[in-house]
């Protein structure tokens, strides 16, 4: 049974509370098809900053948009990155009103977020639109579990700390670069670890993993996931001295080190908690010989109605300086500082709904056109590759369920949908091969959203870029040239446990194969075996990017779903031209 929340339509729920944020604040602007929230006052020659990622967080990330802190907030489906294409359209919006004097764009560290972002920032470079990009990853919880270093866990609450001090500096009229150089260093003096007393439900679903009365989840993060370990519930000073014992450690604190304290309600943690929580990390900072110069509690970055906090530390004897950027009063509304959080002894327009530049592919091959027997060739391919998907949608959920949401054979299928429905209504430009694959680049960012979207809209995108004719060793190099604009923005390599783990070798296997054979039925056949011997050693391999990796092993024995994708793609590819 569905868990109780007071929702309209799940389907609508994200357009209905962007609109009660215009509503609560009426100096913010939405626009609402991008799913955009603006500053209504965005200053000609000031660096801007953007943000943004899937709903559910509230008031993450809308919530920060205000002087002194963020220009523009983008916001996804329920804990799904925003589609590339609307961060776009906030770029290029933002870079019109401030007269292109820069945007720091801010990107919470997970795969999808880092993808849709990072293709929004590779075309608004099209335009030379000046962007400078920063990933925030100050989860400490996965460090002893083969993370390679701190600072690459996942963006949790500890954006605030970026959005306040940039935003500040971005207000007293710094340049791009210097914003950009202070916030790496911010992004890398701060850590977060988190506990959770009860899961979260997505609306219209029910809850997203099982814990047990008396346990509680460790390291968790806020995408509904469950934690790194559990253990037996215990005392809030316990559960206190658990987590300031991994961030110390994490930041290297010691007697006389200095700090400001974020302490993230997760949604359903009761303020009478709060409180005794803020009381217990202030008092434990201080036995360990660490000064708290500044504490901010609230629910900041939540995970629907998840029960537990995170707690965030930001190391500052190094940088006293950035206590005046913390200070300074900001009209966004849900940053929790006041003139109440400072010592007594410290020191204290109308947005446009769109712009009139298109991003359009450009370079010598967008002149590229297909005689009619290749145009005949592509058409089948396209229509079986769709027809496949959405035959194998479920098989795909399953395989997808053990990690998460179990979305990736919806996505495919919304993927496919579309192809088949721009297919029949002629719309596709078929005979111009590099617009086709920015159109359907386009469908997949638009229409299948999230990580798998940006994957797939990089991947098309990168082959548009250099495919050159139709010959098979002009698709083999452009497909190579797609696996590298997903390994651009994507931390995922070949063995963690993606569809990159089927995508590279079957190319290699493709090259090689193109040297030795002439018969192309041949080579289509050796790389749909490769396919499917790569897809099958996923279910060995552990996993190391996307949401697989914040899930115990124990839970995923079957072969990745991403990648059985990618076989199901090929096999159609070869049933159709052989």
């Amino acid at each position: 049974m569905a868990c109780k929340k007071l929702v309209n339509d799940p389907e609508n729920c994200v357009d209905e509370m962007l609109e009660g944020v215009i509503a609560l604040y009426p100096a913010l602007s939405l626009i609402r098809k991008e799913r955009i929230i603006f500053h209504s006052k965005i200053r000609k020659g000031r660096v801007a900053l953007v943000a943004g990622g899937g709903s559910g967080h509230e008031p993450f990330a809308a919530g920060y948009v205000g002087e002194g802190m963020l220009t523009a907030a983008v916001a996804g489906s329920i804990f799904a990155s925003p589609p590339s294409s609307n961060i776009f359209h906030a770029l290029k919006v933002v870079a019109e009103l401030n007269g292109n004097a820069g945007i720091l764009l801010v990107v919470p560290n997970y795969t999808g977020d880092r993808l849709n972002f990072g293709l929004a920032a590779e075309e608004a470079a099209c335009l030379n639109i000046k962007v400078k990009t920063i990933h925030v990853g100050e989860d400490c919880a996965l460090l002893s579990n083969g993370t390679e270093g701190f600072g690459c866990g996942r963006g949790l609450c500890g954006n605030l700390f970026v959005f306040k001090i940039a935003g500040e500096m971005a207000a007293q009229n710094n340049n791009l670069e210097y914003i950009y150089k202070v916030s790496e260093k911010v992004r890398q003096s701060m850590a977060t670890f988190g506990v959770c007393l009860k899961p979260c439900s997505l609306p219209g679903q029910e809850i997203l993993f099982q814990l047990a009365d008396d346990e509680i989840e460790l390291g968790l993060g806020i995408h509904g996931e469950a934690g790194v370990s559990k253990q037996k519930f215990t005392t809030a000073s316990e559960i206190v001295q658990l987590i300031l014992d991994k961030l110390c450690s994490c930041l290297s604190l010691t007697k006389g080190s200095k700090v400001c304290v974020l302490i993230n309600n997760l949604g359903g943690t009761t303020q009478l908690e709060m409180g005794i929580v803020a009381s217990n990390v202030k008092s434990q900072l201080g036995e360990r010989g660490i000064t708290v110069h500044r504490m901010y509690a609230g629910a900041l970055m939540t995970s629907l109605e998840m029960c537990g906090v995170q707690v965030c530390l930001l190391k500052i004897h190094e940088n006293p300086e950035w206590l005046v950027y913390l200070d300074v009063p900001t009209d966004a509304p849900a940053w929790p500082g006041s003139p109440s959080s400072e010592p007594s002894f410290s020191a204290a327009s109308a947005v446009p709904s769109g712009c009139s530049k298109e991003s359009l592919p450009s370079g010598s091959n967008v002149h590229l056109k297909f005689d009619e027997p290749t145009v005949s060739i592509f058409t089948s391919c396209l229509r079986n590759v769709a027809g496949s998907l959405i035959n194998e949608s479920s098989k795909l959920n399953d395989l997808d369920s053990v990690c998460g949401d179990g979305d990736c054979g919806s996505t495919l299928h919304r993927f496919a949908t579309e192809i088949h429905q721009a297919l029949e209504q002629q719309t596709l430009k078929l005979e111009s091969p590099i617009m086709c694959l920015h159109q359907l680049a386009k469908i997949a960012v638009e229409k299948m959203g999230g990580t798998s979207g940006a994957v797939y809209g990089l991947f098309l995108r990168g082959i548009a870029s250099s495919l050159r004719g139709a010959s098979a060793s002009d698709w083999a190099s452009a497909w190579k040239s797609g696996i590298d604009c997903i390994l651009k923005y994507s931390s995922a390599r070949l063995g963690d446990r993606t569809l990159l783990d089927v995508l590279i070798p079957a190319w290699e296997v493709f090259e090689e194969s193109l040297e030795t054979s002439d018969s192309i039925k041949v080579v289509l056949q050796r790389v749909t075996d490769e396919a499917n011997i790569a897809c099958e050693k996923t279910s060995k391999m552990k996993a190391r990017a996307g949401r697989a990796s914040y899930v115990n092993a124990a839970y995923v024995s079957d072969v990745d779903a991403g990648a059985y994708g990618v076989t199901v793609i090929l096999q159609a590819i070869k049933e159709s031209i052989s």
